[in-house]
């Protein structure tokens, strides 16, 4: 964890890899260690317990212009394709703050802040409940996003459940 402390952890084939143990060694190993609260286990991904994922010594400037780009192009934030020519070596700042939950990844690359997305994701839920149907068009006018980003921010608000396509409009999802 302090060799990479702006990871999460490290994947059990990797530390299976690094420690050179048999397979069924290293699970009753992982399984005792886990048992001990020693290490978490979150999918295939293993922590030291109590490990919080933290902004590498010498990136806190990389993620500075990272989060000073979105907040100055609020409408038109920077892409992850952006990003690598706006701010070179930042790809790792930008996963880290994706995986924070500062930035929102959007399907095609597209990120927006944390607070964007929530309330642009609010502002359409919001017009649904009045209105039962949204036009991109009417996205871009209620939020005043380009379709560059409106078709990526509904597109994830499907996966999410949230809305789905009818036609060239989205509608609410009825929840159960």
């Amino acid at each position: 964890a302090t060799l990479h402390p702006m990871e999460k952890g490290l994947a059990q084939a990797d530390l299976q890899a690094r420690l050179k143990l048999p397979k069924e060694a290293f699970d009753i190993l992982i399984a005792k260690l886990v048992n001990d609260a020693k290490v978490v286990r979150e999918g295939s991904i293993v922590t030291v317990a109590g490990h919080k994922p933290t902004i590498a010594a010498g990136q806190e400037a990389l993620a500075a212009k990272v989060k000073a780009l979105f907040e100055k192009e609020r409408t038109n934030p920077p892409t992850r394709k952006d990003l690598a020519t706006l701010v070179p070596g930042s790809e790792k700042v930008v996963r880290f703050l994706c995986e924070q939950k500062v930035l929102v990844e959007l399907p095609e690359g597209v990120l927006l802040q944390r607070e964007h997305y929530e309330s642009a994701r609010q502002q359409i839920i919001d017009y649904l409940k009045d209105n039962g149907n949204i036009s991109i068009p009417k996205i871009r006018e209620l939020l005043g996003l380009t379709r560059k980003y409106i078709l990526p921010l509904v597109n994830k608000l499907d996966e999410e459940g949230v809305t789905r396509r009818d036609g060239d409009d989205r509608v609410l999802v009825e929840r159960p």
